[in-house]
């Protein structure tokens, strides 16, 4: 019944690490809060499997393409990154990644 609005504003909170996806989580539950156990069960398994899909399939392939990076060297600074700054990390890890790709073509590439 509000499957479009639950689905715009988790696209929306999908924007923000770490709590957005579970932003969307709430408040799909909110919307099912009278339905059986096992529908609300059924809800958070989606969204884990989605959530996941999104994060380790898509997310480093389509910013690895569009930056020319490589998926697992995007996946990686992103758990480095966020190893050693935590929520930061994570958001700066891709430009960074991107950075030191230019940096390095140009000049380490440049002086051979």
């Amino acid at each position: 019944k509000f499957a479009l609005i639950i689905g715009i504003t988790s696209g929306i909170f999908n924007f923000i690490p770490y709590l957005g996806p579970i932003v969307g989580v709430v408040l799909a539950l909110i919307f099912a809060l009278g339905s059986p156990w096992w529908v609300l069960l059924i809800i958070v398994i989606l969204f884990v499997i989605v959530n996941q899909i999104e994060a380790v399939l898509l997310n480093p392939n389509i910013l690895g393409r569009e930056l020319g990076l490589h998926p697992l060297t995007v996946i990686l600074f992103i758990l480095v990154c966020g190893q050693l700054l935590g929520v930061l990390g994570v958001l700066v890890a891709v430009p960074l990644a991107a950075i030191l790709k230019v940096l390095t073509l140009r000049y380490l590439v440049q002086e051979e």
